[in-house]
């Protein structure tokens, strides 16, 4: 069980790190459309 345990928190981590970087990419992106709109 301390193996499964370990492995899931790895497995976490990761999904966290990867649901970031997609936060980050959809922020940017919705910054970015909202900049282009307001300056048009």
């Amino acid at each position: 069980m301390a193996l499964f345990g370990l492995f899931s928190k790895e497995k976490k981590e990761k999904l966290d790190e990867g649901l970031n970087k997609s936060k980050t990419g959809i922020m940017s992106k919705l910054t970015r459309a909202v900049a282009g709109k307001s300056k048009v």
